[in-house]
């Protein structure tokens, strides 16, 4: 049977704005929320067109910086947070022009690597030791910090993720311009969804029991404003439900 995705109703509600801290300017996806420490305050990391990768928190009415990094000149384009399996996601991953780099929870560098890919990467999963990076319209997975698989893509690549949608196996999944999910197995195109316009996130949609890459659902989101969710099997994908935010 499909699993069902259940979307709240959109309502009226009123936001007020807090201003948490002023930092540069920032790429999408380069800010992330730190699983709750021991002291019980809650830290996030956001990288900037510095190539600055800030710590920050708020206690007693201010923010503070638990630790930063030096400058790198050129700017972040995509930023994670992986750890190994059973553990949390406290590692930092991030990529600046073609090289990968992680930092642990306190900001120290623990991996650094060049892919020579020549194109900018934009998107980036990591789980345990394998890494998947999108260009502009490549795909390459790393193991151990060496290539792969790849995949060049008929049209950009907007957003990457790793999920098991087809098999048991973590694949791939492309968020493309021209409108199309594609699924990635190693370097062969296994999927393909057309949702009509070009699709600009995806992630997956997970219960409380299942862990980084499980489930068969994916929601995505695309340049037009819809929001929808495709479950997906070794037989094709099938649409549950689509809305209109805009």
């Amino acid at each position: 049977a499909l699993p069902i995705c259940h979307f709240f109703v959109l309502m009226d509600l009123n936001y007020s704005r807090l201003d948490f801290a002023q930092i540069g300017p920032t790429c999408p996806r380069t800010a992330r929320v730190l699983p709750l420490g021991k002291h019980k305050a809650q830290k996030y990391v956001v990288g900037d067109q510095d190539g600055v990768v800030s710590c920050l928190y708020y206690k007693k009415g201010e923010c503070l910086t638990s630790w930063k990094t030096e400058g790198l000149g050129t700017e972040i384009r995509s930023l994670v947070l992986s750890g190994t399996a059973g553990d949390e996601n406290d590692r930092v991953f991030y990529t600046s022009g073609s090289i990968v780099r992680g930092l642990n929870k306190k900001g120290k560098e623990f991996l650094k690597f060049d892919t020579n890919i020549t194109e900018s990467l934009s998107s980036l999963y990591v789980l345990d030791s394998r890494i998947w990076l999108g260009g502009q319209y490549t795909y390459n997975q790393f193991l151990d910090c060496k290539d792969k698989y790849f995949y060049m893509s008929p049209d950009k690549i907007n957003h990457l993720i790793a999920a098991s949608v087809g098999s048991k196996e973590l694949d791939a999944v492309l968020a493309c311009q021209d409108g199309i999910i594609r699924v990635i197995h190693g370097s062969d195109l296994v999927q393909e969804v057309n949702v009509g316009s070009a699709v600009m996130c995806l992630d997956p949609y997970l219960s409380r029991e299942q862990g980084p890459g499980g489930g068969n659902s994916l929601i995505w989101g695309t340049a037009a404003g819809h929001v929808g969710c495709h479950a997906f099997s070794k037989e094709g994908a099938m649409k549950i439900d689509r809305k209109s935010v805009v």
